[in-house]
């Protein structure tokens, strides 16, 4: 390992290439399901098998995959409640902007809840700027993010096995 700074504090190359080649892997598969399965937009596929992967353990990818798939519906729920109300170019913008604030408020402290406001947001801007996306658009997010999640944790589970310590 390699020393780092003056505090003496060693760089873990080896784990963290382990994980890099982790997240490449899963993200490669993850699009590689993705095209075999014929989905139309694969960075919904590819963004859900990447969420379960900042979790270090099975646990905590589960729960952070099932955050992931939650808020999205969630956040699908959202945004069918705005497109009810048949807003036009500027409201979209403000409803753009409104959702913006809690989505950083909340990503830290609670990813499934930011999730509520980050889907109906992105949606939106796409929407935005290709009104013709409509609702395959919100079809592709919540079956891709499924389909990402679900391969995240499969291929993590088996490219980032850490042996179990016995105390």
């Amino acid at each position: 390992m390699e020393e780092c700074g003056s505090e003496g504090l060693a760089i873990p190359w080896p784990r963290i290439l382990r994980r890099a080649c982790t997240h490449l892997i899963v993200v490669f598969l993850a699009g590689a399901v993705g095209i075999t399965l014929q989905v139309e937009h694969l960075q919904w596929t590819m963004a859900g098998a990447a969420v379960p992967l900042a979790v270090g353990n099975a646990r905590g990818r589960l729960r952070r995959g099932a955050h992931r798939i939650g808020g999205t519906l969630a956040g699908i729920c959202v945004l069918f409640g705005i497109t009810a109300l048949t807003p036009g170019e500027q409201m979209i913008g403000c409803c753009i902007i409104l959702l913006m604030f809690p989505t950083e408020a909340y990503m830290v402290r609670n990813y499934g809840l930011a999730l509520s406001f980050f889907t109906p947001l992105i949606i939106l801007m796409l929407q935005l700027a290709n009104p013709k996306s409509g609702s395959q658009m919100v079809w592709d997010c919540a079956m891709g993010n499924l389909l990402g999640v679900v391969v995240g944790i499969a291929a993590a589970s088996i490219f980032e096995r850490q042996p179990r310590t016995t105390s």
